[in-house]
């Protein structure tokens, strides 16, 4: 039946469409005797008229699926959006609910078939007409039944399926079944603060580098999870952080801290001696990540605002800018955050990702040029709208706009030999310890498997270094098993 909905309105669209292109060529005669170009016009808007009417009719059919299930972990819904496509014959619902903390409860699709009587109405007057001048019934163009016949297979071999629909260039999540062998863990107490906090990290042939943002400082540790030395503390001097965002590490593991407070680059040694400070002052912009090459001596990055706008940094801080990249598919008034991302804190050569946090798929960059098309995630995540609240206050009326809650999507993203690592949040009941895996040439999706644990994660050779705070920062060293 769903089919059967589907096939009627492209059909009726179609005709619809031939309909209108016969009254253009051959207006039919109106009483008074109007000039060809004013009954053409008439004709035109009584064709568009009908057409916008015929969206609207009694409902004959209806059917219901549920694509999230309500789950005992989700509150009360506390929000409701709906999504509405209408069409001659269908009529497709798309309801969302939501808890207090955004969460979603319960999310449903409603198919229902219903009788356009204005547009059916409109045709069947216009056959008459013509039966009546003593004419046949206008032809169907072969261009607007191609467009009906071409569409109705592409429906019928790939069904809407949830809020994004059919998409066909979205992989399937392969699932593989991993076993994890811990090499070594550190959990930090109040009493003992070695950090403050656990985020950013990268590994190195010599060990990991721990970003603590509370503490206005970054950590390096051995493989034994054994603190080597400190850097940084809160100001504006060399060598101090006043807004630490996130870290990058190069080949020689000199460790490279994005401070966004102080709107610079820092360098460290393999020592924790400070090497170098890069000033952002021509950047134009406010970067909240960033990759370092691997030879340490240019960095890339990703601006935003309603496009994001690649761009590359030297030791001298100079900017070198690459075309803008506009994303089609998400809400022209959405908020330039919601296309903020996540990049491998070193890149491969000139290979660097830009992974959407809050929205569907990642760039391969090459260089300042998209080296493929988007990817898409196996997990369909749409990026955040806008709402827009009104209230009056006497003779004024305010208006606040804010970022719809988002759902989140990567975490955060490594490169391992020829693989891209991306830690997915998600929707799932694993969001935080999935990873999705995507070859570095290509940037095809290969396959996904589950961390043991949710954190913060960095690789190298064989070993994953996952670090997060719960309540306390905790760092764990793993491998998979052999």
């Amino acid at each position: 039946m769903e089919s059967l909905t589907w096939f009627l309105t492209f059909a009726i669209v179609a005709l619809w469409i031939g309909v209108g292109v016969d009254l253009l060529r051959r207006p039919p005669g109106l009483p008074g005797g109007w000039r060809r170009g004013v009954r053409r016009l008439l004709w035109g808007l009584a064709w568009a008229g009908a057409g916008l009417a015929g969206v609207w009719g009694p409902e004959l059919w209806s059917q219901s699926s549920s694509d999230h299930p309500a789950e005992l972990t989700v509150g009360a819904p506390t929000q409701e959006s709906r999504a509405v496509l209408r069409t001659p014959f269908a009529v497709q619902i798309h309801t969302t609910r939501r808890d207090a903390d955004s969460r979603l409860v319960h999310s449903e699709r409603r198919l229902s078939l219903q009788l356009p009587v204005a547009l059916l109405a409109f045709l069947a007057g216009v056959f008459v007409l013509r039966r009546l001048e003593g004419r046949r019934g206008p032809a169907l163009p072969h261009g607007s039944a191609g467009a009906g016949l071409v569409c109705l297979v592409v429906l019928m071999a790939c069904e809407p399926d949830g809020p994004q629909g059919a998409d066909a260039s979205r992989p399937d999540r392969v699932m593989v079944e991993t076993a994890w062998d811990t090499l070594s863990q550190l959990r930090t107490t109040e009493e003992d603060p070695i950090l403050f906090s656990a985020g950013a990290v990268v590994a190195g042939e010599s060990g990991f580098w721990v970003l603590d943002r509370m503490g206005h400082r970054a950590a390096h540790f051995d493989w034994d999870s054994e603190l080597q030395w400190h850097v940084g503390r809160e100001g504006g001097g060399p060598g101090e952080f006043t807004n630490p965002r996130t870290l990058a590490l190069d080949r020689r593991d000199v460790l490279w801290v994005l401070d966004a407070g102080n709107h610079r680059i820092s360098g460290f040694d393999a020592a924790g001696r400070l090497l170098d400070e890069i000033g952002l002052g021509d950047l134009d912009g406010v970067l909240n990540t960033f990759s370092v090459a691997p030879e340490g001596d240019r960095f890339y990055g990703m601006l935003f605002q309603d496009h994001l706008e690649p761009v590359r940094i030297d030791l001298d801080g100079r900017v070198a800018r690459g075309a803008r990249i506009r994303i089609r598919d998400a809400d022209d008034s959405s908020f330039g955050m919601a296309f903020q991302g996540v990049m491998p804190p070193t890149a491969a050569g000139s290979r660097w990702v830009h992974a959407f946090s809050m929205g569907d798929g990642l760039y391969l960059m090459e260089e300042l040029e998209a080296a493929a098309e988007r990817v898409r995630y196996p997990e369909w995540i749409p990026f955040p709208g806008v709402i827009r609240e009104e209230r009056h206050e006497g003779n004024r009326t305010v208006t606040t706009t804010r970022m719809a809650p988002p759902i989140f999507a990567a975490r955060n993203v490594t490169i391992a030999d020829d693989r891209i690592l991306v830690r997915f949040a998600g929707e799932s009941e694993h969001a935080g310890r999935l990873v999705d895996v995507y070859d570095l040439t290509t940037a095809e999706y290969r396959e996904s498997f589950l961390l043991p644990t949710p954190g913060q994660m960095a690789a190298w050779d064989d070993r994953f270094v996952l670090a997060r705070s719960d309540p306390t920062p905790e760092l764990l060293v793993v491998r998979p098993s052999r």
